[in-house]
């Protein structure tokens, strides 16, 4: 029997994903120490930031499944949500084959502007990219069906690979393809795992028109631009320091970074969990008001207590993790925790939001959010404490702005 109650999913979710996070900073740790150079490990982090990037049509389908499918199973509309499913599936075929062939045209050019000095990184992040984007829907249904064991274990097990597998091909010698080889590894078992446990959904259906052919559509063209901003604003930090400032400077700052955003990794748990089950007590007729303040209080403090941990004790933790090679990264640690805080309560509104199929309130302030933070992030970049701490205060201003129309609109 399912358990819907969101302290023991959210404990449930946050379990799997504190392993699965954990093997991203031994990932992190091992890479740092095999390579033992600055500008291979920014070139590292530069390209799993530009996959978040290629992500996104990824992210987006999962979203939309898991929103469609908690919706039809609250309202025991099976039939209808199979041919949603079996025309979502079409659709993630389709943005594969796009994927693919427009990822491999702009891969000279996205190499040339991220100083990359092999093309081939990029076609390697282009192949993950595919990989992901075919498992989205099978990830979707785990999510809304709040099925959240396996849900996070398809995470686990992706970063389990990528662990793996990059330790044992950089101790070979194959250096960053090792790491983008772990990488597309951990995508094929991610496949194979949550096509497994959702395939029964997918077969003996009629391909009949789905009756929210268009509401779909329009759900999807709202999202699509709410994953486009916060996916930005969650890796455009280091594709930002990467293009601005020189590569051992950059390397510096993704070890930062990746303690620093620990903040917002860990709230992802709450996150996960809240998006299907707003989804199911809305389309049930039921108050949501107190998930929000759960999420708040759970998400949000969490965040805040990692940012003070970070503050507090950054300096130990990265030379005990990283080594004195990184031993700088701590100036970076404040303007991180300014970044990060703003950004994972808007994350958290936002997810809200987009439960509720409130999808142009969102699009609308991220997209704006997104656009201020880079013009600014142009004109004021004379440091990367600057840069930070001014994108920071432009998420806190439309966080707060969410909030109120929240409050006024919808409740």
């Amino acid at each position: 029997m399912k358990k819907k109650n969101f302290e023991y999913n959210s404990i449930l979710l946050f379990i799997m994903m504190m392993l699965a996070n954990g093997c991203n900073y031994i990932f992190q740790i091992a890479i740092a120490r095999f390579i033992d150079d600055a500008g291979q490990y920014a070139v590292i982090n530069t390209l799993i930031s530009l996959q978040a990037v290629f992500l996104i049509p990824n992210t987006l389908m999962v979203m939309v499944t898991a929103k469609y499918t908690a919706l039809f199973d609250t309202i025991d509309e099976h039939k209808r949500l199979y041919v949603v499913l079996k025309q979502l599936r079409k659709y993630t075929i389709w943005i594969a084959i796009g994927m693919l062939l427009v990822g491999f045209g702009i891969s000279p050019a996205l190499a040339d502007g991220l100083k990359l000095q092999d093309v081939g990184y990029i076609w390697g992040v282009v192949i993950t990219t595919v990989i992901m984007v075919l498992s989205s829907v099978y990830v979707g249904i785990l999510q809304g069906m709040q099925e959240f064991f396996k849900y996070g274990m398809q995470n686990l097990l992706n970063m389990l690979c990528k662990l793996l597998f990059s330790i044992i091909l950089v101790v070979l010698g194959w250096g960053v393809f090792g790491v983008i080889g772990a990488l597309i590894m951990g995508a094929s078992v991610l496949f194979l795992y949550s096509y497994r446990y959702t395939r029964k959904y997918l077969v003996n259906v009629k391909d009949i028109r789905a009756e929210n052919n268009s509401e779909i559509k329009r759900y999807i063209a709202g999202t699509f631009m709410f994953q486009v901003a916060i996916t930005l604003l969650t890796n455009g930090d280091m594709l930002l320091v990467k293009a601005f400032f020189d590569e051992n400077e950059a390397g510096i700052y993704s070890s930062a970074m990746v303690i620093g955003k620990n903040a917002l990794y860990i709230s992802g748990a709450v996150v996960g969990t809240l998006f299907p089950m707003v989804a199911a007590e809305y389309a049930a007729g039921h108050d949501t008001r107190f998930l929000m303040k759960k999420a708040f209080l759970y998400g949000g403090g969490m965040t805040v207590g990692c940012a003070a941990v970070m503050m507090l004790g950054g300096n130990w933790i990265v030379e005990i993790l990283f080594g004195t090679t990184y031993s700088k990264a701590i100036v970076y640690l404040p303007a991180i925790c300014i970044y990060v805080i703003p950004l994972t309560l808007l994350t958290i509104i936002s997810n809200f939001l987009i439960a509720l199929g409130k999808t142009k309130i969102v699009a609308g302030s991220l997209c704006l959010c997104c656009l201020f933070s880079f013009i600014i992030a142009l004109l004021v970049h004379q440091s990367i404490m600057q840069m930070l701490c001014v994108i920071g205060c432009v998420m806190l201003i439309v966080f707060v702005i969410d909030m109120m129309l929240t409050i006024s609109k919808i409740y």
